[in-house]
């Protein structure tokens, strides 16, 4: 039968395509000469001493720069604004001590890399290795930072890696690698991996788009409040501290946080706090993501896996998204303010979280889940409401011994309808905790009396396989409305001992080929990279979750056959032989298939590759996936 190949980027298509750039970066330890020619100005060769004189007055509009070596500056003074274009053609600007640009605008910047040790705020109290801000349509593609932003002091701070602030700049392939440390006393510290806070600059607000972009920096703000307050504007992010775009678009595909997030208030995997129309797909952070007020404060403290809180905008949608960090609301023990969850901490607005996976722990004083930690609205919408398709093996804990367990759940929780009288309906379909904990409910609710309705506008869709029951409120009966969904919820839920995923990667997943559909069904194969003989077994542990069916558990499939090459089909058609070492930059190749999935609806596999060691012992080898197929397709071949 012939075989179509798709390729999986590294652990799989749909979501670890995003790759670590490399660029060529300056070496040399000493500045470069002056008198050197280091770029060409709209084909025009350009000392360093010269384009540094020229850069003090001339925006470059309409002009572009390409650089023709590495530059080693110092005691460098950052460029006012630049309007042009900059091609660092591969090689890298390094020894900075401001940003390279206070403001890019109307710019474009691409292949290069920049780096230094930045430690003090500059106008505006913006700093980012590439500049403070970025306003009027900014494009940067191919571009890494490195080094570090390390801030004190007693001022406000907006910090990124690449901006302090922007509102209208489209990134692609970007990566920083820098530690973003702030350190201040100042109530504001908006922090993020890319840039520190999207929002109205210049009296103009403009859509935000990161594509294939990674943080592997920690984004950490550890400065103490002063006085009896918390620091309530502490907020970090592993991409974008804060959205506050006034309702504008924000897309974040294909993106990826390693870095270690945390804060004083609110803090996220991709965003501590977004007030703008997010669209994030395909996205995973596997950081830490840690809020964590002093024993004498009490505000509110909000971690998310993905996103830490959303706030008053339009609508929002996470898909096919995956959070393997440990997520953490730590609040004293007289604050009832904390809200955890393995991809979001809290939402006030219209939420869709569908096709997400946390294997992440999570835990908060007072509300936690494994998908989110409260989910709520305070206005009407058209849009999907609710957790679709979703999965969560993290454990879920409270971190005070005297949190309510109502509110400690294994998927939501809290669900709220934050003003009565809304017609919504909240949709609970085909989602499962597997943490396995004893006595864990899927589904929380709240005895805070913000919640209860008024009206009878208010319902509960909640869907297992082909068995759909919808719950109305009735007036003024939260709480017996609120305890039914619970005893559904944990009734149909499904629950397993599938232990902790650990983080090394020994065994991880590389391929998967499809056959075509022949007799309403089709195969797949799982194809895992090792570089080792030492285990007695490897393969894939897999989760079937098919529409029409309730969840099937688990279902190991192991091999103890190894292979150096795999026959296979190219996505023309034509025989292909795969190399362990040349297609897949592995030693050893491992195949897993499994047979007869039926191709008229929709089939989804939570897999994670695991070995068996020489003395029986299984260990799981990496974060887990989620593969979809709709109808025989598979849904991430895009």
């Amino acid at each position: 039968m012939k075989r179509k190949a798709l390729a999986l980027a590294l652990a799989l298509t749909m979501l670890f395509s995003v790759l670590p750039l490399t660029f060529a970066s300056a070496e040399e330890s000493t500045p470069t000469p002056g008198d050197t020619v280091v770029a060409k100005l709209d084909g025009t060769d350009i000392t360093l001493n010269a384009l540094i004189e020229q850069l003090k007055t001339d925006d470059c509009s309409g002009k572009t720069l390409q650089l023709t070596q590495n530059i080693v500056v110092d005691a460098w003074t950052s460029v006012p604004v630049f309007r042009g274009t900059l091609d660092g053609a591969g090689f890298g600007i390094s020894g900075l001590n401001a940003p390279l640009f206070v403001q890019l605008e109307r710019a474009t910047v691409k292949n290069l890399t920049v780096e230094g040790k930045l430690t003090a705020v500059i106008a505006n109290n913006e700093v980012g290795l590439l500049a403070g801000r970025a306003t009027g349509s900014v494009s940067v593609e191919n571009v890494v930072t490195k080094g570090s932003i390390e801030v004190g002091g007693t001022t406000s701070v907006f910090a990124g890696g690449f901006f302090g602030q922007a509102n209208d700049a489209n990134m692609k392939n970007c990566v920083n690698q820098a530690d973003i440390l702030v350190g201040t006393t100042n109530n504001t510290s908006l922090i993020g991996g890319l840039i520190g806070q999207v929002a109205s600059l210049n009296s103009s607000i403009g859509a935000v788009t990161l594509q294939n972009c990674a943080n592997y920096g920690d984004v950490i703000d550890s400065g103490e409040p002063t006085g009896s307050a918390v620091r309530s504007g502490s907020k970090a992010g592993g991409l974008i501290g804060v959205i506050n775009n006034a309702g504008k678009d924000i897309a974040m595909t294909l993106c990826y946080n390693g870095g270690a997030v945390s804060a004083m208030c609110y803090a996220g995997g991709l965003s501590a706090d977004v007030r703008g129309n997010l669209t994030a797909d395909q996205c995973i952070n596997v950081g830490s993501v840690t809020v964590r007020q002093p024993d004498d404060k009490s505000g509110n403290a909000y971690a998310g896996g993905l996103i830490g809180q959303f706030y008053n905008n339009s609508y929002a949608v996470i898909r096919s998204s995956i959070n393997s960090g440990a997520v953490a609301a730590v609040s004293p023990a007289g604050s009832n303010n904390s809200r955890a969850g393995g991809i979001v901490g809290t939402t006030n607005r219209v939420l869709e979280v569908s096709n997400c996976f946390n294997s992440g722990a999570v835990s908060a004083k007072y509300m936690a889940g494994g998908i989110a930690g409260e989910m709520g609205s305070t206005a009407t919408s058209t849009r999907t409401y609710g957790i679709l398709n979703c999965v969560s093996v993290g454990t879920v804990s409270s971190n005070a011994g005297n949190g309510p367990d109502s509110n400690i759940c294994g998927l939501l929780g809290a669900l709220g309808n934050h003003s009565g009288g809304k017609n919504l309906t909240f949709r609970l379909e085909n989602s499962y905790y597997l943490a396995g904990t004893d006595g864990m409910k899927a589904l929380g609710t709240t005895l805070n009396s913000g919640y209860q309705a008024n009206g009878n506008g208010f319902a509960v869709t909640l869907t297992y396989g082909a068995d759909t029951q919808t719950l109305q409120q009735e007036s003024q009966n939260f709480l017996t409305f609120a305890a039914n969904i619970v005893a559904e919820v944990t009734e149909a839920g499904g629950k397993a001992d599938t232990g902790a995923i650990q983080t090394a990667h020994p065994v991880y997943a590389v391929g998967l080929q499809q056959t075509a559909v022949s007799d309403n069904t089709y195969d797949i194969r799982l194809i895992a990279g090792l570089n080792s003989l030492e285990y007695s077994a490897v393969g894939f542990e897999l989760i079937r979750l098919e529409e029409g069916s309730a969840l099937s558990g688990m279902v190991e499939r192991s091999s103890d056959t190894v292979y150096t090459t795999l026959t296979g089909y190219d996505e023309s058609g034509a025989e292909k032989v795969y190399s362990a070492s040349e297609d897949f930059g592995c030693s050893y190749l491992s195949a897993v298939t499994v047979r007869g999935i039926p191709a008229d609806r929709t089939v989804t596999f939570v897999l994670r590759p695991y070995l068996t060691s020489m003395d029986g012992e299984i260990q799981y080898c990496g974060p887990a996936c989620l593969v979809t197929f709709v109808n025989g397709v598979l849904q991430a071949a895009e």
